[in-house]
């Protein structure tokens, strides 16, 4: 099955998979994430004057951090399974499966590098907003943004190729 992957976990591998139909669930039934992300690009682009801009950076990436940190709770505990030790089933990683581990990695690197950037959002904000240190301030956020919406796209490729594989649904043609 080229729907799972494998990830290490203390002194075994352990085999991994996404759970398709409540993968989507979750993103489906929480359009205040995206609405989230939309709201961040929005503030990056704006022309407000810098306290302004600083301060709404740090209410949206404090928003945006809340809403993620849900959204990737509710996706660790139902759209990612552990199948059981790799070795047991005598597969080797491929493709699908190294993608699958990267994207459930990914949720914890995201986050700590959200809460980064609201802290220096924060501390921008409460030492003083330095025009240089907002603008570079600005660029990480979308840059930030940029590795969300990547990680996003690769996890809706997954459920594809997940449905895919179970036979659920055809393929995506592209």
């Amino acid at each position: 099955m080229n729907s799972v992957s494998t990830v290490e976990a203390t002194s075994q591998t352990t085999l991994m998979s996404v759970n398709p139909a409540f993968l989507r669930e979750i993103k489906d039934s929480n359009p205040d994430y995206m609405e989230s992300v939309r709201r961040i690009q929005h503030i990056c682009h704006s022309p407000d004057d810098p306290t302004s801009l600083c301060r709404n950076l740090v209410k949206g990436l404090d928003d945006l951090r809340d809403i993620v940190a849900l959204q990737f709770s509710l996706e660790e505990s139902y759209g990612y399974i552990a199948i059981g030790d790799l070795r047991d089933f005598g597969t080797t990683e491929t493709p699908v499966t190294r993608k699958t581990a990267r994207t459930q990695a990914e949720h914890r690197s995201l986050y700590i590098q959200l809460s980064e950037l609201a802290e220096l959002a924060e501390e921008l904000q409460y030492r003083g907003v330095e025009h240089s240190m907002l603008i570079d301030l600005s660029a990480r956020v979308c840059d930030f943004v940029d590795r969300l919406l990547t990680h996003e796209r690769d996890e809706a490729e997954l459920i594809e190729q997940t449905l895919a594989a179970l036979k659920l649904q055809p393929p995506q043609s592209r």
